[in-house]
Formats: structure tokens, sequence, C-alpha cells
């Protein structure tokens, strides 16, 4: 995203995008028009947004003009539905500004997936990050400030495999047609499949980007097995801490909350980043067909949050 330096004109580049699991294909360069700041003594901070439209079938970009202030702030989105927009940068229109300086277009797009760093140390990276050493052909992920955990290796992977293989040795039927040889012919690894010895623990992850902002969800995760899982444990957690209030965010199982008291629901205090490991669930079944969405009913009053991992443990 350029800006020309005059005309109050931005101009958006060709690009593809996902917004609420729809795609968008911009094939050529757009110019969109940016409003003069009249305002003598105060700047504005406007945002350059993808919008969706579900009632029209529409998905746009444009730009959301802010407000003028002393210390100015990004414009609000608008998240409500048929409309849901995505923020891909903020403009910095200073005070009296006929055109938008080109060293004011800040980029804001929420990238799907992480970057991937290549440092010799991955400990001086922000928490959250994934790098990889060449040093150790190591990949690494930051777990906490200045702290980084190496990412287990295949030959790792496999040495469990294998005490999968041994565990359905140990069961009255084994059923070796449901195992596959993997890199040597002595590691094996499991396929998907069931048996009457217990299932291992599955994590499913819901993942929001960005700052966080109230809105039922709408992705959808499925159980395709054919038996049903029981929902064994969950946590939330952030990469910024909300202050002001708490987020609490809510599991539905088909549409409809697993958590029948409401205060039981996932909740990350004011200043932490965790709700904790939170077992209070009132329904855990989650039936063959069944899916499960993940709503955000609450953020924080002066810094909402963002970055949010939902982690759902079923067997």
């Amino acid at each position: 995203m350029t800006s020309g330096g005059e005309n109050n004109t931005i101009y958006v580049q060709p690009g593809r995008a996902i917004i609420q699991g729809f795609h968008y294909y911009l094939d050529e360069t757009k110019a969109l028009a940016v409003s003069s700041n009249l305002d003598g003594s105060s700047s504005r901070i406007d945002s350059v947004v993808l919008r969706l439209n579900r009632s029209s079938n529409t998905i746009t970009v444009a730009v959301v003009e802010g407000t003028p202030a002393a210390t100015p702030a990004e414009p609000a989105l608008d998240v409500t539905a048929p409309v849901w927009e995505l923020r891909l940068a903020n403009l910095i229109v200073t005070a009296g500004a006929q055109a938008v300086d080109p060293a004011g277009v800040l980029d804001r797009r929420p990238f799907v997936g992480k970057r991937i760093h290549t440092t010799t140390n991955p400990a001086g990276l922000d928490v959250g990050s994934i790098a990889f050493n060449p040093a150790d052909g190591q990949f690494y992920g930051v777990t906490s400030a200045a702290t980084a955990t190496a990412f287990p290796s295949m030959d790792s992977l496999d040495q469990a495999a294998g005490a999968v293989v041994a565990a359905h040795a140990a069961q009255a039927d084994p059923h070796p047609a449901y195992l596959t040889p993997a890199r040597g012919d002595d590691r094996y690894s499991p396929l998907a499949h069931t048996h009457t010895g217990g299932a291992a623990a599955q994590t499913f992850t819901y993942c929001y980007q960005g700052t966080l902002a109230p809105g039922a969800g709408t992705f959808r995760v499925y159980n395709d097995s054919p038996a049903a899982y029981t929902i064994l444990s969950c946590r939330a957690s952030v990469a910024t801490a909300p202050t002001g209030a708490a987020c609490i965010f809510d599991i539905n199982l088909n549409g409809t909350t697993i958590f029948a008291v409401p205060a039981n629901r996932p909740t990350i205090a004011v200043a932490a980043t965790t709700s904790g490991k939170n077992t209070a669930m009132s329904v855990t079944s989650w039936p063959p067909g069944g899916f499960i969405t993940v709503d955000i009913d609450q953020v924080g009053s002066a810094i909402a949050g963002a970055d949010l991992i939902l982690q759902l443990i079923a067997a």
C-alpha cells in the first residue's frame, strides 16, 4: 500500500486475502480517496479495510475515517453482521494535511500463519515467534521472555510412534493392518482409527489473530471420526493481555454452549495471558458429525487483548 503524497489518494496494490473464510483477489492497483484533515492542531488515524457484506455478497476495499485528537486512535471496525471489516493499514493524516505522507502508511495486515525467522539466537525474538537455528538445524518456539524451546525432531516423533505401536501390540486386538511403515523398517506411525483400548487425547486449536473483538464464532471444527469424542479440558491464551476488564470466551457444540454455568466459561483476567486449564464443562460428549465454534463474549475495556489461541483437548 502506497501514497503518492499528493491528491489525497492512497494506492492499494494487487493481492489476495481471506476474510471470514471468503477469498478476495485484487487484480490491479486500486486508488482510494482520503479526506483532508481540516483540524488545525490534531492529527487523525484513518484505516484502510477490507469490508465483507454478507447481505450484498460483496467484498470491497474502503477507507474508514478516524477522529482528530491530541493522541489519535485507530477507528473501530464494523464487525456486526452482516458486515465484517478487516484492517489492512493505518494512515496518519496530520493536522491540516491535504494528503497522506508516504511515511504515514502503517501496515496492519494480519497474516495467515506465522513468519519463520532464521537466527542463531531464537531466545532474542518476541514471545510467540518461531525460528530456525542454522547452527544446530533445529526449529524453536519462543515460549516466554528470553526462553526458546526446540520443537521435537522427526527421530523423537518416530520414537513416540513406536511407543504407539507397542501399545497396540499389548491390546487383545492389535490390528496391525492399521499401522503403516514410516521412515524406517522398524519404526511406524499410526493411521487414524479406533479401537477398544482407549483413544489418545487430541488438541483442537482455534486462533484469532490481531486485536480481539466481541462476536459469535463462525468457523466450525467438525468431528468427522466414527466415534464420539470426550471433551477433557480447554484453555484460552493471548499474546497481549487485556486491561480494564477480563476476556471471556464461550465454546459451543452445534450452536449451544457447553458451559451451563456462565461463570465457568474460559476467562482471562485483567493483565493475565491465560485462563489456565478449564475442566468445568457441562457438556463433554462431542458426537460424530457435531461441530465446535468459539465465541468472544467479552474483551478488555482499555486494552482488548490480542492474538488468541483457544485449545480444546478431547479423546
